[in-house]
């Protein structure tokens, strides 16, 4: 008995031969066109430093500033904080405000050192965290009747770390975070 092509294999034939002709005369496909990067927001520890250093100063500048004038306008602080710290601030700024307080003198940064940076935002929008030493030895929070609230034994200086972000649409680092360190400066 002779034996035949199973009639499935004759018509793969010539699909198959049309296959390998149609992929031969065709050209590689191009290589993927690269994601264009932004640059970096910060690049080294010393642009770090200066970036943290001025998002700080700013902070404290702008917060010293509401605090002078008994807590009115607390919605500035926006400005230079991120929403969740503003809200913490705002809170406290109404506090002053319902209490009569205010405070006098200017805070200053003492000394800045940078704990961790990135070139680019985490997931949560966070760049840089450092710590700070602030002289708060000029600062007196005053009762409404003037009298001084500072105790005598209160430290010349404070210590705080700070976490700081780049909020969508700015170019300069805001407060992300801030929390109170035990005890004065080292």
């Amino acid at each position: 008995m002779p034996i035949r092509p199973s009639r499935w294999i004759l018509p793969a034939v010539p699909i198959a031969v049309a296959l390998a002709a149609l992929t031969a005369c065709t050209s590689p496909a191009p290589a993927p066109t690269p994601i264009a990067t932004t640059k970096p927001v910060l690049e080294n520890e010393e642009q770090a430093l200066a970036a943290v250093t001025s998002a700080y100063e700013d902070f404290q500048r702008l917060s010293t500033l509401i605090l002078s004038e008994g807590g009115s306008g607390p919605e500035r602080i926006e400005a230079v904080a991120s929403p969740a710290l503003s809200k913490i601030e705002q809170e406290a700024f109404a506090e002053v405000a319902r209490d009569g307080l205010s405070v006098t003198g200017e805070p200053r940064v003492q000394s800045v050192q940078v704990l961790s940076w990135f070139g680019y935002p985490d997931a949560i929008g966070v760049i840089a965290s450092a710590a700070f030493c602030v002289d708060i030895s000029a600062v007196d929070v005053l009762a409404s009747d003037g009298r001084s609230l500072v105790g005598a034994d209160r430290p010349a200086s404070s210590s705080w770390v700070a976490e700081f972000a780049l909020l969508e649409g700015q170019n300069a680092l805001v407060v992300h975070s801030r929390d109170k360190r035990e005890g004065d400066c080292a």
